[in-house]
């Protein structure tokens, strides 16, 4: 990806409150009139941003003086229209100033009036996110028509119909969509599993899943091509909408796999009736293509804008990490991390376990300003911070107004800790992770769990326990998540940085892809115990056998002093691998076999009655279907109160 031309491009603009996304790949023509239509809007400046999607039907100096007050970024490869997107919004992020981002097809031209009466629509509330407007379709044509930018999804296939007047919409139509920053910071960006259709539903359902409205003008109206750039696709259209189509049944329903199957074999008896080849080719490979990714994990990034830290927060931020060490020499992802929080400026204290530690880590230590205390290796991590803050008078951890735990059960493979830092501080919450977890209750993970002044007397009362927790499960259950629940019952706020719905084990890979930069030790040692591995095969068994290892090298971008050698590597020992392994594959076996059995019985019973083996049949089928059904339901339903999470205050 290029930089975007020069700022002094967009200095007539003035001082841009909004940025305006436009998504480009070969339609120069229409690029250029939409860019044109944008001259005269009312209301506040706007800052313009054409993303140019390795079009190949020009030279990119041709969209550059089509779009003269534009900001032409472009793209090494066809990233489809949430990857185009989201190229600039990450781009217009960089700038504090900018509140809005206003998406908009190239195939649009809009009055003067359009970006002034959406502000109006969207500033109404301040928890409505998004705001669309109705469009114009095939104007001055026989088959004009104005097209609803509110959509319904027809249940339960989730196939988009219109909404009529008075309905409240399910998504919005990605063609013109104003968005408002704060919904951006809270829920991320588009997911770019999507190439083309469905990413404007799949962003609409999480906006309101995440608790925030959806508004549409009625005195908005843009004149549209009528998808000008779906037609582009020829073949490739199919393909986009089947893939959409079933990602999005993925990641919003239940039996994703039996509700794809209706829309899907009616399409292609359609296609094949009219003999569209092409078509019938696009929906088996969007079919199989979409049921071949893994399982869609969203996770939003930590997107805020975050300043530089006062030199008083930064002075007095003591970072505790904690390590327990098995040998004389400090591990090579151990000495990264600790290098980049040296470099950062943060104090450092470097907690292990009383080992005999080799002179050249030693020295090491010490050319970073990094404090060593050795102390025993029981009550876990929890143990290790306290046994720390006991031995520090108290005239020091007074001065101290923020403390940042970490322990090495995590590796960091990239130098985010400043920018991690930073969000936290920006982030209005009094103790804010990386990460929350909802296995057994919401709670914020250790592994990294910044506390500001009001949490740290709380961190102190907690830790008077930790001497008699003695194994892993009462670590997480007493130490870890009871500290959330006393944050959360002394009035404080919690909150992760990287938020999902699911717990977090099985989103690695997903937070990869993103460039989060660090990834659990257990993951890449396959490290289980029984009952870890039956919960990864009960919940994504994909994510237990994922080759972390490779993803991180060529998708997960460490940085260049990170060694990919450091990364802990599989427990070599056969018979641990042949352990998992036969709970991996035994898993569905046994739950099919099992289900089949308390079907077949009654059936058989019934069948000495009834004398008809049809009739037990059919009752057998009707009977496993039934308790199909009622696991997935009672499963669903335990997922939904585990992660229940506490009250939290709303912040503006």
């Amino acid at each position: 990806m290029t930089e975007p031309s020069p700022a002094s491009k967009h200095a007539a603009c003035g001082s841009a409150g909004t940025a305006v996304i436009i998504p480009h790949f070969n339609q120069l023509e229409y690029t250029r009139a939409c860019c044109k239509s944008l001259d005269g809007q009312q209301g506040e400046a706007c800052r313009i941003l054409v993303i140019d999607n390795a079009s190949t039907a020009h030279a990119p100096a041709a969209l550059t003086e089509a779009c003269p007050r534009g900001e032409v970024i472009r793209m090494e490869e066809n990233l489809g229209f949430a990857g185009g997107v989201n190229a600039g919004i990450r781009e217009a992020l960089k700038d504090p100033g900018i509140r809005y981002f206003w998406v908009l097809n190239n195939d649009t031209l809009c009055p003067p009036d359009t970006l002034k009466h959406l502000r109006e629509s969207l500033d109404r509330s301040p928890r409505t996110g998004l705001a669309a407007c109705r469009m114009i379709e095939g104007k001055g044509t026989q088959d004009e028509k104005i097209v609803a930018a509110g959509k319904r999804l027809l249940r339960p296939w989730q196939l988009p119909v219109p909404a009529l007047p008075g309905q409240e919409p399910d998504y919005l139509s990605g063609a013109c969509l104003l968005i408002r920053r704060e919904l951006l910071e809270d829920i991320g960006l588009f997911d770019e599993g999507y190439f083309f259709f469905f990413e404007d539903a799949d962003f609409s359902l999480r906006a309101k899943q995440a608790g925030w409205d959806l508004a549409v003008s009625e005195l908005a109206l843009i004149e549209h091509k009528g998808s000008a750039t779906v037609r582009s696709l020829k073949k490739m259209q199919a393909r986009c909408y089947r893939a959409g189509h079933v990602r999005l049944l993925r990641k919003f329903t239940c039996h994703p796999v039996l509700l794809s199957l209706p829309p899907f074999l009616f399409r292609l008896i359609a296609d094949s009736l009219k003999a569209n080849l092409a078509a019938v080719r696009g929906n088996l490979g969007g079919m199989y293509t979409a049921h071949r990714q893994p399982p869609p994990t969203h996770v939003a990034a930590p997107i805020r804008y975050a300043p530089p830290l006062p030199p008083e927060i930064k002075n007095n931020t003591q970072i505790l990490f904690a390590s327990h060490q098995t040998g004389p020499e400090l591990p090579g992802y151990l000495r990264f991390a600790l290098t980049c929080l040296s470099k950062a400026g943060y104090r450092t204290s470097l907690i292990t376990t009383q080992t005999e530690m080799d002179a050249l880590s030693r020295n090491f230590l010490d050319s970073l300003g990094v404090k060593l205390f050795l102390t025993e290796n029981r009550g876990f991590d929890f143990g290790m911070w306290d046994r720390y803050l006991k031995s520090i008078p108290p005239a020091e951890r007074d001065s101290w107004s923020r403390i940042l735990l970490i322990n090495d059960s995590v590796v960091y493979y990239r130098d985010r800790f400043d920018h991690w830092i930073r969000q936290a501080e920006a982030c209005p919450a009094d103790a804010v992770s990386l990460s929350s977890n909802t296995d057994y209750g919401y709670h914020l993970q250790s592994y990294f769990l910044y506390l500001k002044s009001p949490a740290i007397p709380v961190l102190e009362s907690h830790l008077q326990d930790v001497e008699t927790v003695q194994t892993y499960w009462e670590a997480v259950m007493r130490l870890e998540i009871g500290f959330s629940r006393k944050l959360t019952e002394a009035g404080l706020n919690i909150e992760p940085l990287y938020k999902t719905n699911r717990p977090f084990d099985f989103c690695y890979e997903a937070l990869i892809r993103s460039g989060a930069g660090f990834i659990k030790r257990k993951l890449l040692e396959k490290r289980y115990t029984f009952g870890q591995t039956l919960n990864f095969l009960r919940n994504d068994r994909r994510a237990l056998d994922f080759k972390y290892r490779e993803c991180i090298q060529t998708q997960g971008q460490p940085d260049p002093g990170f060694d990919l050698g450091w990364l802990p590597s599989p427990n070599p020992t056969q018979l641990n691998q042949i352990y998992w392994r036969i709970l991996y594959y035994g898993w569905s076996l046994m739950v099919t076999l099992t289900l089949f059995a308390l079907a077949v019985f009654p059936a058989v019973m019934i069948h000495e009655k009834v004398h008809s083996f049809r009739l037990a049949l059919m009752l057998s089928i009707f009977t496993g279907t039934i308790l199909y059904v009622t696991v997935s339901k009672l499963r669903r339903l335990s997922k939904i109160r585990a992660v229940k999470a506490p009250a939290i205050q709303e912040h503006n």
